[in-house]
Parts: C-alpha cells; structure tokens; sequence
C-alpha cells in the first residue's frame, strides 16, 4: 500500500480501472432490479452488481478522491458508455435470455402441473359456460370469449386459472397433463392490445390482477385441447408488442406432463381450464392468486 501511495501513476490508472468496473457493475445492478420488479425475486445480479460497484467505488475514491469528478463533457462519455452496456444487455436478453429453456422435474401426485411460468392472476370457478372476470365489471362473461372454441368444452363446472408471464419469465410452455393434442384452434387478433395494465398491476400487487386487462379477450391465442384421463384446455395469448405463439405439437401429438410444448414471444399469458371433479373426486387447487410459478414443477392441482 506505501508503494501504491508513493506513485501517484499507479494510483490514477488503478482509480480509472476501478471506476470502468464500478460503472460495469451498475449495469447489472439495472438487471437485478429489473428481475427485483418483475418478479419480485433478489437475484445475484443485484446482489453481486451492489455488492462490487460499491467496493469498486470506495477503492476508486481511496485511489483517487477525484476519480469520479468528471471534466467537461465527461459525465456524456460515461452516460452513453453505461448506456451501451446496458443497451448491450438488453439485446442480449431479447436474442439468448430469453429463450432460455431450462430443464424441470414434474412432481409426483400433481393432476396438473403449471403450463407456464409467471404469476398466477387468477383462479375463477366457472359455471355453465361463464366465468366472472373484472374485465368487463367483475360480471360473469362467457368462457368462449376467452377459449375461442367454437363448441361445448365438455363439462359444466369447472376452474379457469390465469398464468400472466413477465418479460424475464421463461417463455417455454409445458404440458400440463399427460395425453394427446385432441384440436388446436387458432385465432389471430383483430384489435390487439397491450398487457401493460397486467404487467403493473401484478408488479405492484394491485388486485384483481385482471382490471382492464383486455388482451384476455381480443387479442392473437391459440386454444390446445389435452384429452388425457380428463380434458383440459391450455389458451395462450400473446402480447401486441410480438403477437407471436409458437407450437412444437400438432393435432393427434401424444404428450407427457411436464413436456414443452411451444412458446409465446415476448409478454404473454397462458390460461388453463378444467373439469371441477374427475372420477368422482373434486379438484383441490394448490395455488393461490399472486403466486409465481414454474412450467413441469409447479402442482396446480390435486384430486
């Protein structure tokens, strides 16, 4: 340390270094706040970024006290280098993060297992076709808006559970029974809207989580009938940004609880509908609105 202090060339490059690295760690702590917000988890990229752009910053300082003071038009150049790196971050998460596929261990006993990754915004008792919903006044709208089918689903009484999937959520989408494809259908959006209401709502905590939420009911969705011991119907709906679904299965596709099954690009939702009572036996939901949970490990439901 005598050494360091007694060359002050030293001890200007090391501040200059220290300051680059400072500024490196900053941009990840934009990403751990980003998962911190989104998904309401600490990460190590806010842990790490704080935890070295802090001792970074204090060993620049006692370096050199000047190594943050900037000349003129310093503070531009730094401005648009922590833009970049964060810029470069940002299209690192579109193009790889992104379609991160990481693998999942299906629990045992689990009737169904969650579909996608995301937040649960919510678990409705539908009767008789409908199910009430607080998009349109908390009043009771037909499951049809939503599943776009085009006929009967096959039972009377059933639940619909909503899995809103953020931008850092993965994006790959798992079957939730064990079965075969028995229809897909298809429907593009005519007036395709944001999820933003959604997404801040379940940022916050702000409930319902579906309040003026109509991308439930306008927006690009695919419907995927899983005819297994029981029939459920899997609806993903895509964001306005992509609109975008992705299917790896066709119609007549067996398909194993747990596997992938697609993708939805960008901001998305997947919703999950099924009988109430199998073999006699009632449907026991394992979730609870404002959960998040994983697709292949997360039990959704029991019987």
């Amino acid at each position: 340390m005598q050494y360091l202090r007694s060359d002050p060339k030293i001890l200007r490059l090391l501040a200059q270094l220290c300051r680059w690295v400072c500024y490196i760690a900053w941009s990840y702590v934009w990403v751990g706040a980003m998962f911190l917000l989104m998904l309401h988890q600490v990460t190590p990229y806010l842990l790490g970024g704080l935890t070295a752009a802090l001792g970074f910053f204090a060993l620049a300082q006692w370096c050199d006290p000047q190594a943050f003071t900037a000349r003129r038009g310093g503070w531009l150049t730094r401005s648009l280098v922590i833009g970049g790196l964060i810029g470069f971050q940002l299209v690192c998460w579109r193009f790889l993060y992104f379609f991160r596929d990481p693998e999942r261990t299906v629990p045992r006993g689990a009737a169904i297992v969650a579909p996608a990754d995301g937040f649960v915004v919510y678990i409705r008792r539908l009767s008789e076709g409908e199910v009430p919903l607080a998009i349109k006044g908390n009043r009771q709208i037909p499951l049809e808006e939503i599943l776009r089918v085009g006929q009967p689903i096959g039972f009377s009484e059933g639940y619909i559970v909503g899995i809103f999937m953020t931008p850092m959520s993965v994006h790959v989408n798992r079957a939730p029974i064990s079965g075969a494809i028995g229809r897909r259908t298809y429907i593009r959006g005519s007036r395709m809207v944001s999820m933003m209401p959604m997404s801040l709502r379940t940022m916050v905590g702000l409930r319902p989580f579906e309040a003026g939420a109509r991308h439930l009911v306008q927006n690009e969705r695919e419907t995927l009938l899983i005819r297994g011991e029981f029939p459920v119907y899997l609806t993903r709906i895509a964001d306005s940004y992509v609109d975008k679904v992705v299917t790896w299965k066709s119609e007549g596709d067996p398909v194993s609880q747990g596997e992938r099954i697609g993708l939805i690009k960008m901001g998305s939702q997947t919703d999950l509908v099924f009988p109430a009572h199998v073999n006699g036996q009632a449907m026991r939901i394992q979730v609870h609105e404002g959960q998040y949970v994983y697709a292949g490990s997360t039990t959704l439901a029991i019987y």
